[in-house]
């Protein structure tokens, strides 16, 4: 029976040493396949994240262009206000003087208030354009 039993014992010695290298083989393989599908999950999430910054830059690109049109644009129309802005400041006071000595109120002028309130309009605008005049 000792022959038997040491048979067995080598036998089965033998195997659970096969099985536990069988699990740390298994073990890696299974490793692996979950690396190599973070892989694929970053390297994905990446290109996506890129492709988007690329769009992106390529619609900043085409507004930057836009901006710089357009800031253009205000700056060569601020001067035209401007010369609108003295010369209805000087018509104001033709205006208000006329007014004065006719006995009347710079608002009995017909037009006045559209001519009031236009020019209101345009200080406004000038206004809202300075801060591009030094860009």
């Amino acid at each position: 029976m000792n022959t038997t039993k040491s048979v067995y014992n080598r036998l089965f010695a033998e195997d659970k040493v096969e099985l536990a290298s069988e699990r740390v083989e298994l073990g890696i393989v299974e490793d692996i396949a979950a690396a190599s599908a973070k892989a694929i999950q970053i390297s994905n999430a990446l290109f996506d994240a890129v492709d988007l910054a690329d769009k992106t830059q390529v619609e900043l690109n085409k507004l930057q262009a836009e901006f710089q049109k357009q800031v253009a644009n205000v700056k060569k129309l601020y001067p035209n206000a401007e010369k609108y802005q003295q010369a209805e400041d000087k018509l104001y006071e033709k205006a208000v003087a006329a007014a004065k000595n006719l006995g009347l109120s710079e608002r009995d002028i017909k037009g006045w208030g559209d001519f009031s309130k236009n020019g209101i309009s345009v200080n406004s605008a000038i206004n809202a354009a300075n801060k591009y005049m030094s860009l």
